[in-house]
Parts: C-alpha cells; sequence; structure tokens
C-alpha cells in the first residue's frame, strides 16, 4: 500500500508540538513497518537534517505559494502523481477534494470557538482557516485520530454527525532523549522552567504573576521562559504591573530539540499550567526527564499524569505561586513527583502509538 503523510512543515527549523508529534511517528513507523511505502510530503525550508532516511520512506517536496494553496491543489496533485492510496493528514486540516480514504489528526477543536483569543494576526488567520476547513472534512474522515479521551469527547460534541466509532484516540510518548544522561546544567542559578508562548491558552500573564508573589522568597531562582520574544514578554509584565521582575526572567525566543532535554532535567520544577489542552506532551516530556511538574487541574492532565504531577487551578496566580512553594520547599514532595513522573511516562511511547496508527492504516487495504 501507498500511504501519504502530510508532514507540510516538518523541515522548517523551529518546530512545535504538531511537527514533533509527526516527526516522531514516522520515525516509530520506520523501525516496525518494512511493507508498505510511504511518501511523506512536504514544504521545501531549512531543516532536511531532522529527517531520517529508510528505503520505504520517501520525501517529496511541494512547493507553493501559501499554505492553502500546498495544501488545496499542490497536495492532491502530488497524490495523483505517485498514486497514494491513503492520504493521513497530520495537522487537523486537509484537502477538500480527494479520491482516496482519508485519516485526519484532529488535535484539538478550541480553534472552533470564535470566541478563543489569539495573539497574533498569523494565529487568528490560521483559526479562520480552520473554522472554514474542518467541518468540512471531518464530515468526509474515514478516520479521526486525537491525543486524549478528553479530546475526542470535545470533538463528538462539536461534531456530533459524525460516527463516534471512526474517531480514535492515539496518545504520543516521550522520545529515549528525555529519559537518558544527565549533561551539565545549561544555566550557573538554580531555575523554574515555563515552556509558554504567545498563545493566550499557555496562561503566561498568571504564570508571571505566580513567579512574581515568590520572588522575593526565592531570589536565588530565575525563571526560564521559552518561545517568548523579549517584547512580548515586556508587553505582558506591563499589563500586570510587574515590569521589574524582567530582571529574574532568562528568556529564549526557541529552544532547539537537542538542548530542551537538559533544560528539563536541569530545572527545579517545571510549570505548565495552561488553560487548555488536548494532550501535553511538555508535561510528558518533563515527566520522563525527571524534573517535578506542576500543571493544570483540567481533565486532560488527570488523563496523562495521574498522581505523577501537582495539578492546580489554572486561573488562580496565587494557587500556581502555592504549587511552587510546596514543590521547591518540600524535598520529599519533590523526589515522589520525579519517581512517579519517570514510571508514570514509561506507560507512553511512540513505538505504541505507531503501532496503533499502522493498524488504522492496514484497515484500508
Amino acid at each position: 500500500m501507498k500511504i501519504g503523510i502530510e508532514a507540510q512543515r516538518l523541515f522548517r527549523p523551529a518546530k512545535y508540538g504538531v511537527e514533533w508529534i509527526t516527526l516522531e511517528l514516522i520515525h516509530a513507523l520506520q523501525k516496525i513497518d518494512r511493507r508498505n511505502d510511504y511518501f511523506i510530503f512536504v514544504k521545501p525550508d531549512e531543516d532536511r537534517s531532522c529527517y531520517t532516511p529508510a528505503s520505504n520512506f520517501h520525501i517529496t517536496e511541494i512547493p507553493a505559494y501559501n499554505s492553502m494553496h500546498w495544501e488545496q491543489i499542490q497536495l492532491p496533485r502530488y497524490m495523483r502523481r505517485f498514486r497514494i492510496n491513503l492520504l493521513h493528514c497530520t495537522g487537523n486540516t486537509a484537502p477538500v477534494r480527494r479520491d482516496i480514504p482519508l485519516v485526519l489528526t484532529l488535535h484539538d477543536v478550541l480553534f472552533m470557538d470564535e470566541k478563543a483569543k489569539m495573539a497574533t494576526r498569523y494565529q487568528q488567520l490560521g483559526s479562520r482557516y480552520k473554522r472554514w476547513i474542518v467541518p468540512r472534512i471531518v464530515e468526509q474522515s474515514d478516520c479521526i485520530i486525537t491525543g486524549s479521551a478528553v479530546e475526542r469527547n470535545h470533538i463528538l460534541q462539536k461534531f456530533p454527525e459524525i460516527d463516534a466509532g471512526t474517531v480514535k484516540v492515539i496518545a504520543g510518548g516521550a522520545g529515549e532523549v528525555f529519559r537518558t544522561g544527565r549533561p551539565e546544567p545549561p544555566f550557573t542559578t538554580p531555575y523554574f522552567f515555563f515552556l509558554g508562548s504567545t498563545d493566550p491558552k499557555r496562561n503566561t500573564a498568571n504564570v508571571l504573576e505566580a513567579f512574581a508573589q515568590v520572588a522575593d522568597e526565592y531570589p536565588e531562582v530565575s525563571l526560564v521562559v521559552a518561545d517568548i520574544t523579549r517584547g512580548y514578554l515586556e508587553e505582558v509584565l506591563a499589563e500586570i504591573g510587574r515590569k521589574a521582575l524582567i530582571r529574574r526572567i532568562l528568556i529564549s525566543e526557541y529552544i532547539p530539540r537537542d538542548q530542551l532535554p537538559s533544560i528539563y532535567r536541569s530545572a527545579s520544577l517545571f510549570l505548565y499550567p495552561s488553560l487548555r489542552d488536548s494532550f501535553g506532551l511538555p508535561v510528558l516530556e518533563a515527566m520522563a526527564s525527571g524534573v517535578p511538574v506542576i500543571a493544570s487541574n483540567h481533565s486532560v492532565m488527570h488523563e496523562i499524569t495521574a498522581n505523577a504531577a501537582l495539578l492546580v487551578d489554572p486561573s488562580q496566580p496565587s494557587a500556581i505561586a502555592a504549587a511552587i512553594r510546596e514543590v521547591y520547599s518540600n524535598r520529599a514532595l519533590a523526589d515522589g513527583l520525579i519517581r512517579r513522573g519517570i514510571e508514570g511516562a514509561e506507560a507512553f511511547s511512540w513505538e505504541t502509538a505507531a503501532r496503533q496508527l499502522l493498524d488504522i492504516y492496514e484497515s484500508f487495504k
């Protein structure tokens, strides 16, 4: 069988959740499947080194004017050219016109809420496009994959007309790189690690307010903030009246994947009190890395962490601050979270996810 995998942004230098999930699944599929032929469709970009070649996996770079032209015009042309039997689209959207079965990974349906806040113009345009295309695509999808039972329920609530049996849960995993070794600390002072972004659901303002509440108690500790520009951080600090806090914050606009494990492992604790999540891959990676985790008390976090993280109300900075105090000042609590986190992360693996995905692919033979 010829299986097409849409991985449009796989080669872009700054990869995020969707791209890393897709790449991990491709690498895991390479280890377990020598029977089928895979055609990985990507947009030309700089980071070709992220992909590991395999004899039955073929990278095809598709040029296009923009993302919509790539997906709706160019991708179907290349599917026909290579006589693809099954298409798997990995990033929430897909071509409207096809004549072959479609497997769609729908990571979440937050964008379907027109009231959902998006920080940047790019995010706003992306949400608009998804609100237009996704209702059409889900009706055509032969199988829809998402990362958690919680998000599966959200999808079925948002699209009650689709067959519930077509919506499958395939959880992600933590790569082996997060489980091994303990390199030199990347920073010279103790730090809390917050993997944020400009997306409002990452809850940046409340995390900064919580850090402000504990900063005087722990003058030796910095806050490492990733995926945020200094300009954006200064804006948020000004909004919450905490401009002086910038002196205690180490900012990284983007952390390359090969540096992320050491930053996790050397942190005193990892903060991920997001307002909304469909899975929470960074939480799983932090657990596997052996760092105590503070996360949101959403149902999806219970699904991932069980009792391996301290869960808090993300809308309350004081609750986040109280959790920081509890974990940082209580070595026994921190060690227990670390131990349970490492054990809990073992239940999730990319090989398991790839085998579940392969079963879905081969059901279309």
